[in-house]
């Protein structure tokens, strides 16, 4: 059986990636929430770094909730819980700008 790892000449180690049947990668539907919860947070990013959305405008505030949670799903989903923890804090985070966006309008427009 060949080993993941090589020893080069000058003594470290590289890794092999042996494919021998060269077969396409197959995704998920994991895969496609996740892609969909990240491409979600960098729109959002870049929009805010861009100057089109304000961090504190409802647009933005949803994206990331929604982005986060989506790619919070996708990563319990595989069971990944280091990511787990990173997205739901985002998006726990994300929730509380939300409660207090709606909490400043409510004031805003006179209603409690």
């Amino acid at each position: 059986m060949m080993q993941p790892y090589r020893k080069m000449k000058n003594g470290s180690e590289t890794f092999i990636y042996n494919n021998p049947k060269k077969q396409a990668m197959q995704l998920t539907l994991n895969d496609y929430i996740g892609f969909a919860g990240v491409l979600i947070l960098l729109v959002a990013f870049l929009l805010n770094l861009s100057g089109k959305l304000s961090k504190d405008g409802l647009t933005y505030i949803l994206l990331n909730t929604i982005g986060a949670g989506l790619a919070c799903l996708a990563s319990y989903l595989i069971h990944y819980l280091p990511f787990v923890v990173l997205e739901g804090s985002w998006t726990l985070v994300s929730l509380f700008a939300l409660i207090r966006y709606g909490q400043k309008a409510s004031v805003q427009t006179g209603r409690d």
